[in-house]
């Protein structure tokens, strides 16, 4: 790319046609793009630029949810950390562009100088400089928010975090078969339901056998679910539709809250932005509920390829007051297709899902200093 670009400007600054102020400013970035600072810089930035689109990707994701974000905020926070501690010289990026300077000393038209270690030494520094800002304004934004909180969302929802863990190697013998992560994850649930007591409350729930909910639902998790391999949303589908959940009414109204919480205003800003697809100037007559019902189906709907049109025609079926035709034939039954339920949880998604990193509580606290 940066051959082409120079021999774009170099044509440029040839040009009899072009004016000669523009001339003089095309060879002006001539010889910048010229310069290995250019070059160096550009590579360094590229790197500095990953971790950053590790989040910008995840507020792209349709189904995103608080998990997710905060998951993908703290690999993130990793990621920089993990560059922050190696030499940009390992970096790939530079290590590219080191191993492709040819014979003469160029890196596709860019000549390397021999103060090239000195440029490269400066370099670093802002690169690294780049670095450490990008962490802080990370952290900063999350000062604002209750961060302990967010701790205990993600034992909750997270049902990695659910997989137990017994302490053998302590000093207490009757401390040895307590399990670590069932602790944990009362003293979170117990930490959400302090703060939302009084909605629970007016919803009728008994806020006082959460605890044994908590328990009966995280034993039948560990017995009947691959808790460390399927992912936290197909566990909790699961949850909520297994045979017997009105046991855990508690705990499955918690969940929905949680899960119902936004994370950011991403979300609201794409249901904009398909507003302008959904209601445009040849549309713009459309009634206020059908633009709701169209909204709605874009924003929460299921995608082509995953919409079950059975429970449609049956519900469209028992409504339909007209007679149908004496000529008519019988209506063929459909053949069996698979649920929706069964097209999610192979959908692509979810593959990634159980594909991504998984979530290490430790490293939570390890970039969060957290009262506990």
């Amino acid at each position: 790319m940066a051959r082409i670009y120079i021999a774009h400007l170099t044509s440029l600054a040839s040009d009899s046609t072009v004016k000669p102020d523009d001339q003089a400013k095309l060879k002006g970035y001539l010889r910048k793009w010229k310069e290995p600072k250019v070059l160096i810089s550009t590579a360094l930035f590229i790197e500095v630029l990953k971790p950053a689109s590790i989040l910008s990707l995840t507020l792209q994701y349709d189904s995103i949810d608080i998990v997710y974000s905060i998951q993908s905020i703290l690999k993130t926070i990793k990621s920089l950390k993990y560059m922050s501690d190696k030499d940009p010289k390992e970096w790939p990026s530079l290590q590219l562009v080191q191993t492709r300077i040819d014979d003469h000393n160029e890196y596709q038209g860019v000549p390397v100088t021999p103060n090239f270690e000195t440029v490269l030494s400066g370099c670093k520094a802002d690169a690294l400089a780049d670095l450490h800002t990008l962490e802080e304004n990370i952290k900063g934004r999350l000062e604002w928010s209750d961060l302990r909180f967010l701790r205990c969302v993600l034992i909750f929802l997270d049902t990695q975090c659910w997989v137990q863990k017994n302490e053998s190697n302590v000093a207490d013998p009757e401390e040895s078969g307590e399990d670590k992560s069932l602790s944990s994850l009362l003293d979170a649930v117990e930490h959400i339901i302090s703060l939302f007591r009084a909605p629970l409350e007016a919803k009728g729930m008994c806020v006082a056998s959460v605890q044994d909910e908590l328990k009966d639902v995280v034993d039948f998790a560990r017995k009947y679910l691959p808790l460390g391999t399927m992912g936290y949303r197909n566990i909790w589908f699961k949850l909520h539709t297994c045979p017997d959940p009105e046991r855990w009414p508690i705990i499955r109204l918690l969940s929905e809250l949680l899960f119902s919480l936004p994370f950011t205003t991403s979300r609201v800003e794409q249901i904009f932005s398909r507003l302008k697809v959904v209601k445009t100037k040849l549309r713009s007559s459309l009634d206020t509920n059908t633009v709701q019902s169209l909204l709605d189906i874009c924003v929460e709907g299921p995608s082509l390829q995953n919409f079950d049109v059975d429970s449609a025609i049956d519900i469209w079926w028992k409504d339909c007051t007209t007679t149908r035709r004496p000529s008519q034939s019988e209506r063929r039954e459909y053949r069996p297709r698979p649920s929706s339920s069964d097209v999610a949880a192979a959908s692509p998604a979810d593959n990634e899902e159980r594909e991504r990193e998984t979530f290490i509580l430790d490293d939570w606290d390890e970039c969060f200093d957290i009262p506990l």
